[in-house]
């Protein structure tokens, strides 16, 4: 999905105001999905934009020092009108971190497949590759 999806999507399900916190959403943890019912959910902390590779990149809180809020919708959307060009940009989602030989990280990504919105609760959930482990019916607003 891209991050204009994810913003009709919230605008779709009634968020006008960009109040819906924005969530990642995986069943996959490790390489191993987890058993059935059960949904890993991390809040969006910081968005990373590549411009040269076309991804917005973002990075849950818990791996934020020191740990900061909940992005929500309006953060995203702020983004896109400071730089527009990221509304085409494929969403991914940090998961984790390796730690190289030379002591540097390198993130591991996935990229966001679709949203789930939980409008009761005021959140939009994106939804972790593979699309396989979701129902069907959780896609879109």
């Amino acid at each position: 999905m891209i991050l204009s999806d994810l913003l009709k999507d919230a605008e779709k399900a009634g968020d006008a105001a960009g109040a819906f916190r924005v969530v990642i959403a995986t069943r996959t943890v490790d390489g191993v999905e987890m058993e059935p019912g059960r949904v890993q959910v991390s809040d969006a902390g910081f968005p990373q934009v590549d411009t040269s590779g076309g991804e917005v990149d973002i990075l849950p809180t818990k791996y934020m020092d020191p740990p900061g809020p909940c992005l929500t919708v309006a953060a995203f959307r702020q983004l896109v009108a400071e730089q527009p060009e990221v509304a085409d940009f494929t969403v991914m989602a940090v998961t984790g971190f390796k730690l190289l030989a030379d002591g540097g990280n390198a993130q591991r990504t996935e990229q966001a497949m679709g949203t789930n919105v939980l409008a009761e609760q005021g959140e939009i959930w994106l939804l972790l590759y593979p699309d396989r482990q979701w129902p069907a019916d959780w896609f879109g607003a």
